[in-house]
């Protein structure tokens, strides 16, 4: 158990590092807004009469949050969501099986977020998509259900599907994706069957849930792209604690330096040379860029 804690404890460190690198890390959230906020006017298009009388009646907007971390994106979901439906309710379902983003996320909701307070009641698991599926196997149905950076984390297409059938009709199934020609999808390329990703099954792009949509004929829209400059300068400063913390995160390895055989090292950081600019302070930057995507019921 000590181990395992002390991945996670890493993992958090990893991600936090990489957060920090960041430029205009506000840029995320806006995005994400932007594209829920899109997804909830076409669910109101879709001429569904139980969505065009969100309005005026008092319905229930049942939302699943896959993978939802410490909450900071899945409120700013629920507000958009919120804004969308007026006066009426939402409950959202929110799975995450990392205790201590559990714990975040739970602390930002007591006492409620003011814009939501009294407009939204929230029901925890934590735990994966596989084991909720598992042990709720007559579960209600979702009319939102949202995959923010967590589908990695396991089979794509048995995840979708197993949602897809637990989606309200006229619902919607929200992803953010690595763009197939980003940063991570070429690392990721780079170092396939070189080391071992622990819990990230595949670096699924928007070419890969296409695909599945069309396989399984579901309505899919693929939405638009938003990149952020992230300052990788550390990395390449071996004495650097949070360069190497951001290595990590880059490699999905823990420990990258110490661990990987010299000449992977070299091929990762000529890659990282490659793939970044160097801006007018001298900081080596990379653009990671993310594309939205969302299938229909």
């Amino acid at each position: 158990m000590a181990a395992i804690l002390a991945k996670e404890g890493h993992y958090l460190a990893t991600m936090e590092a990489f957060l920090s690198s960041l430029e205009a890390a506000e840029k995320r959230f806006d995005f994400v807004e932007e594209m829920v906020a899109h997804v909830m006017k076409n669910m109101f298009k879709g001429g569904l009469l139980r969505f065009r009388n969100y309005r005026n009646a008092t319905p229930l907007l049942r939302v699943l949050g896959v993978g939802s971390g410490d909450g900071q994106i899945d409120l700013r979901i629920l507000d958009v969501i919120s804004s969308a439906i007026g006066c009426s309710k939402i409950h959202a379902t929110i799975l995450e099986p990392d205790v201590e983003l559990m714990a975040r996320f739970r602390s930002r909701v007591s006492p409620s977020p003011e814009k939501l307070e009294g407009k939204a009641t929230f029901e925890w698991h934590e735990m994966t998509l596989e084991k909720f599926m598992e042990s709720s196997p007559q579960i209600q149905q979702f009319d939102l259900i949202h995959f923010v950076a967590s589908l990695y984390y396991m089979d794509a297409e048995q995840a979708l599907r197993n949602c897809y059938s637990r989606l309200a009709p006229g619902g919607a199934i929200f992803c953010t994706l690595v763009a197939e020609e980003s940063f991570f999808s070429k690392l990721a390329r780079k170092l396939k069957g070189k080391i071992n990703l622990g819990s990230i099954n595949k670096f699924y792009t928007e070419v890969d849930i296409e695909s599945i949509s069309k396989r399984n004929n579901w309505n899919y829209e693929e939405l638009k792209k938003c990149s952020s400059d992230a300052d990788i300068t550390s990395c390449f400063d071996h004495s650097s604690t949070a360069g190497g913390l951001l290595l990590d995160f880059l490699t999905h390895c823990q420990d990258f330096r110490g661990t990987v055989d010299k000449m992977l090292f070299k091929e990762v950081m000529n890659f990282l040379e490659e793939q970044s600019f160097t801006d007018d302070s001298g900081r080596k930057i990379i653009k990671p860029q993310r594309i939205a995507a969302v299938i229909y019921k």
